[in-house]
């Protein structure tokens, strides 16, 4: 509190006067200064069009630098850590075709047409084995979609 009471007499003992001043004869010339400027700042500097397009670039090659990036550190370790083949089933697919053409190559046209002209055998599924294809092919929602 002590300090507190001091603090007035303190105050009154400087000075009244501002502690900043203009320059003197400052406000004689400002228009002149100040329309010489503004004249220096509208005088056209003659653009570059390389510039333009490096200025435009920058980004885009950022951009293409990070997904290099991004692509060096995930893609190749994951390509040398991983077995070549993953999973069978897509491979296994293109594999039943490559064979299917393979046989079909070999087959002569009498034999084509024969198996063509030959009605189809009738195959009967009992319960189980339709339950059990429908489950492997189709979710519960789709086969309850197909029915109703």
């Amino acid at each position: 509190m002590n300090s507190l009471e001091n603090i007035p007499p303190r105050l009154s003992e400087l000075k009244k006067e501002p502690p900043f001043r203009v320059p003197p004869h400052y406000f004689d010339d400002f228009p002149a200064r100040l329309n010489h400027k503004l004249e220096q700042e509208f005088i056209a500097v003659p653009a570059e069009p390389r510039g333009k397009i490096i200025r435009l670039l920058k980004p885009i090659m950022g951009l293409a630098a990070s997904f290099l990036l991004v692509f060096m550190l995930v893609y190749w370790p994951l390509q040398i850590f991983t077995p070549k083949k993953m999973a069978s089933g897509p491979e296994n697919a293109t594999d039943l075709d490559d064979n299917l053409l393979h046989l079909l190559e070999n087959v002569d046209d009498p034999t084509f047409y024969a198996l063509l002209e030959n009605e189809p055998e009738k195959v009967t599924f009992n319960d189980e084995e339709l339950v059990s294809y429908l489950s492997t092919t189709q979710s519960e929602f789709e086969i309850y979609m197909q029915i109703k």
